[in-house]
């Protein structure tokens, strides 16, 4: 079973939070959006769900400082092991070989944000003649060891172009 509007579904079962004891069913997937409502928070971490997804939606306008907040819910991801497969790695790169060196060392430019960056490498992926699914899953295994993981220009630009550069050229 999977809930994704728990709103109404919390208000029919119980009328506050000191009734989330009343919510004992368990379920397959538990999908919230994220936002800054303690009662959003409490219920999230008391449904039990063999995986839980908390979405952050541009739409919601949070600050920094509202996501500086989540910390210690990812944490509890962690721990909990809630945390989808492609968000859950370390980043340890090796150096880069053959035309993801070539990506990696001479096209991704420092100075270049997130987006830029996956641009980037699908319009390197198009003047070299080469599957842009296949590149991303060579760079994924260059700097995290999987053929999977977060947004790739994102991935970069957190780490720093320089770093990564430092690291896998």
């Amino acid at each position: 079973m999977i809930i994704d509007q728990y709103d109404t579904y919390l208000f029919e079962s119980c009328r506050c939070i000191e009734d989330l004891s009343t919510i004992t069913d368990e379920y397959d997937l538990f999908i919230s959006g994220f936002n800054k409502e303690d009662m959003v928070r409490q219920v999230f971490f008391h449904i039990k769900a063999d995986k839980k997804i908390w979405l952050l939606f541009p739409d919601y306008n949070l600050e920094e400082k509202d996501i500086e907040g989540v910390k210690p819910f990812i944490e509890e991801w962690v721990r909990r092991d809630f945390v989808p497969e492609e968000y859950n790695f370390v980043y340890k790169p090796e150096k880069a070989k053959g035309i993801v060196k070539e990506l990696l060392c001479e096209k991704i430019k420092e100075g270049m944000d997130a987006l830029e960056i996956h641009n980037a490498v699908y319009e390197f992926s198009k003047e070299k003649g080469v599957n842009a699914r296949e590149l991303f899953k060579e760079c994924y295994k260059t700097l995290i060891g999987k053929e999977r993981g977060p947004r790739l220009g994102k991935l970069i630009y957190a780490l720093g172009v320089e770093k990564v550069k430092k690291d896998v050229c």
